[in-house]
This record gives structure tokens, sequence and C-alpha cells, in this order.
């Protein structure tokens, strides 16, 4: 594949690669509307990136597809040091809905590691403001924006620790909507004027179509086998379900609905259901 960045782009990955060899890792959060070029731009990033720190960039080895976490963690655990790693819609992990305890805990695994091997991380997302803002301010280095297809700028983050807006986002948004509609020049101009952490901006490339197109597979293939095995932990947790209940009730008649649902932590609805549908033989 030939790489398509331009110097700006360059002087950004060599940048992320001088973090590396100071033991630091990097986190970068790509973000952009659907079919903007996230992919594309972190492909040919991290290809830059591992050509010129001595590490290898495949397809289906460092783009991490898929939501599932303990591949996610699996994948990570056996990366040499110093990889360059994409996680194509791993970003769900991140998802500030999902900021609950036992999944903060999974998280700060997933960074643990990150940090122990000085991994290079790309996190493609639509909405950087999807991600809970504790991790956004404090573990994600630099912000990638494709404001336009075709050109994209970065926001790197406040080096102050108290910062509650350390990307300036609210005002970054509110000076994109107000300036949407003008040329990109002069969009760019009022976000450099108004924006202390604005760091550069350039050009975004598309990847070479048979290039593409492959990646498109694996997604496709990863995706896909992703969902059926959803499916197939669904249908394993009714059978197992329906067997629990199914014990409960033989074992005492009288018992009450609510009483079983109560014991095997789901829902009356659905003892009912399965105990009138006459799925207890």
């Amino acid at each position: 594949m030939k790489l398509m960045l331009t110097e700006k782009s360059k002087a950004f990955c060599d940048a992320l690669i001088k973090r590396q060899n100071k033991d630091l890792d990097a986190v970068i959060g790509v973000t952009g509307f659907e079919g903007s070029g996230k992919s594309s731009l972190s492909i040919q990033f991290a290809k830059y990136i591992a050509k010129h720190n001595g590490t290898k960039f495949t397809l289906d080895k460092n783009i991490i597809y898929g939501d599932d976490y303990e591949k996610v963690i699996r994948t990570l655990k056996t990366m040499p040091p110093k990889s360059v790693i994409i996680l194509d819609e791993a970003i769900s992990l991140l998802y500030k809905r999902n900021s609950n305890t036992k999944n903060q805990k999974k998280i700060n695994i997933l960074f643990s590691i990150i940090r122990q091997k000085n991994y290079i991380i790309f996190l493609n997302i639509p909405n950087i403001t999807d991600i809970d803002s504790f991790y956004l301010n404090h573990r994600i280095l630099a912000m990638i924006q494709i404001f336009a297809r075709g050109y994209y700028y970065v926001l790197g983050a406040s080096p102050n620790p108290y910062a509650e807006d350390k990307f300036n986002i609210k005002i970054a948004s509110q000076l994109y909507d107000e300036n949407m509609f003008t040329d990109k020049s002069h969009l760019i101009s009022i976000l450099k004027r108004n924006l202390p952490n604005f760091l550069f901006w350039s050009r975004v490339y598309n990847l070479d179509p048979e290039y593409y197109a492959k990646y498109n597979e694996l997604k496709e293939k990863y995706t896909i086998k992703n969902e059926s095995d959803e499916v197939e932990k669904e249908n394993k947790k009714d059978v197992m379900l329906v067997k629990a209940i199914t014990e409960l009730y033989k074992s005492n008649p009288k018992m009450t609905y609510g009483r079983i649902a109560t014991i095997l932590g789901t829902t009356k609805y659905k003892v009912k259901k399965i105990i009138t549908e006459g799925k207890i033989k």
C-alpha cells in the first residue's frame, strides 16, 4: 500500500514515536461523521509509525474489530511492545453510559496494558464526547477531528490537571456550529485563533482501493462473527434460564413467579412466560 501523508501528518507520527522512545504510550481519538475517512487516516498513520519504529502493521492483527472485551485484552497482551493498534469499534468499552465499577476495572486493565507496552492506540469514534469524561480528560493525548471530507485538525490535551474540558470541546463545537457553512480556510482560522490547544490541520487521503476492500472484508467478517457469538451466548443463557426455572417450579409448584424471578435475578414476566407457554415439561 502506498502511503499518502502530508509532511504535517508525518511530523505528528514522528512525535508519537518519540514518546514511545521515552517509555511512554499514546492514545489518540479519531473522530468524524460516518464515512469521513477515520479508518483511512488511522490506518495510514499506523502504517507510517510501524514502518519507522521497527514494528509491523497488518489489517488482521493490528486492527481490533468489534467490542469484545476479552478479545481486546487478549490481542493487546499478545502484541509486541511499541505496536500501533487501531480499536475500530471497541470505543464502546469507553462509552460514558457504561462507566460502572465493573466496567471501570476492565478499562483500567486495558489502559494498564497500553501503558506497560508503550503502545500507540488510535480510537475510531464518530463523536469524541461519547467517551467517559474521566478517560477523555486523563488518558487521551490528542483528538483528531475530521471536519470535512478529506480534511482534519488536531487538538492537544491541556496540561492543566484540573481542567474539566481538556480539549475545549464545548468551545470548538460552538465555533464549528457558527462557521460550518463557511469555507475551510475561514473555519480553520477561527479555530486556530480561539482554541489555545489547536495544533495543526492537514489533508486526509484515501487508501488504495484494493487495500481498503481488504479492510472492509475483514471488518465485515469479524463484525458478523462477533454478532453471531453474541446470539449464541444469548441462546445459551435462555436454555440455562429455562432449566433453572424448571427445577425451582417443579420443586415447589406453589412458589410465586415473583419469588422465582428474585432468586434467579430475572423478571417476573420472563418467568411467567416460560411457565405458561409450556416450556416446562
